[in-house]
């Protein structure tokens, strides 16, 4: 990711920022507009090419809300995270999570990336079947993201369950439903 320049979407103040990322079948480009307050970080709009066509969604889509919207009214994730007490880390990795969509932190851990050892807190999010959970450091920076399906996320689409898609995968509990380890993300910061 990266940002390009100051934008303006229906008249609220964001940032254009480019996303590059590895899927199957190859690098996919696309262009996100983010706003960044002082207590909230939320998305504005997307756009990006489609089938040869120009796709641009935003906040005043049903649609795009429905793939992007983030806390009530779309108010966006909190920039200050704390440790609220909602996800615990349970052995053999299980979750509980006491409230449904919803970012805590749960734990502080050392995470090695090649032959660099990262001082970390983990930040876990449940949404929509995914969890994911973020290693952030001291300076609040992602060091590691990893993304996990529930089994079921999305079968219609993909044609069985993440499970038998990835049977090697890690397997994560999360309040007794399982959710398949998916993929990694690194920032070049931590390579």
């Amino acid at each position: 990711m990266e940002g390009v320049r100051p934008a303006q979407i229906h008249g609220i103040p964001c940032v254009q920022t480019e996303v590059e990322q590895w899927e199957k079948g190859g690098l996919s480009r696309r262009t996100l507009f983010l706003r960044l307050t002082e207590t909230h970080c939320f998305y504005v709009a997307e756009m990006a090419e489609r089938n040869g066509c120009l796709y641009f969604g935003s906040f005043m889509d049903d649609e795009w809300l429905a793939r992007y919207e983030v806390g009530e009214n779309n108010s966006g994730r909190p920039v200050e995270q704390r440790a609220k007490g909602i996800i615990t880390a349970e052995e053999g990795n299980r979750f509980t999570v006491a409230q449904e969509e919803t970012a805590d932190i749960f734990g502080r851990y050392r995470v090695t990336i090649g032959e660099r050892c990262f001082d970390t807190v983990a930040l876990a999010e449940s949404e929509n079947g995914i969890w994911i959970i973020q290693y952030l450091n001291r300076e609040g920076r992602t060091v590691l993201f990893r993304r996990y399906n529930r089994d079921d996320w999305k079968q219609e689409q993909y044609g069985q369950p993440w499970s038998q898609k990835l049977p090697d995968s890690e397997i994560h509990i999360v309040n007794g439903q399982r959710y398949v380890h998916w993929y990694d993300c690194l920032p070049d910061t931590v390579l």
